[in-house]
């Protein structure tokens, strides 16, 4: 028996962070929650795969965050990632839905990335959790 092969629409975004870009393209995303619609590259930068440990955690801000620490090769991405975005913008697809778009201050060498706008509940991030999981089990 062959194993069937997943038609993904043209316009589907996988799980991981992107580069934000001002160019026109065909992945244009409004960012969950708000009126915002950004412009995505579409080679994803890191894959639900390069996350190696989630926690989600209450903000001082109020609401709930979570961070996602990467795997060697998603640390040496993402690195490298937010070096060129600095001043520039890196966003987070879940479900081809853009969950998160933050601004880089800094290179990041740590491997560690967050949603940490503190919009969704900690119901709906455990769900996001349990998405990712499931998608890094099935590849």
């Amino acid at each position: 028996m062959r194993s069937q092969k997943v038609k993904v629409p043209k316009d589907s975004l996988f799980t991981g962070w992107y580069y934000i870009t001002d160019s026109v393209t065909k992945f244009r995303r409004q960012l969950e929650k708000t009126n915002e619609f950004f412009y995505v590259s579409p080679k994803p930068i890191t894959s639900a795969k390069n996350i190696a440990q989630m926690i989600i955690y209450n903000r001082k801000e109020g609401g709930y965050g979570l961070v996602m620490k990467l795997d060697e090769n998603g640390t040496a991405a993402w690195s490298s990632a937010t070096y060129k975005s600095i001043n520039k913008k890196l966003g987070f697809i879940l479900d081809n839905k853009l969950l998160e778009v933050d601004y880089v201050n800094d290179q990041i060498t740590s491997g560690t990335t967050a949603l940490i706008r503190g919009a969704f509940s900690k119901e709906e991030l455990e769900k996001f959790k349990r998405a990712m999981e499931d998608e890094k089990d099935s590849n």
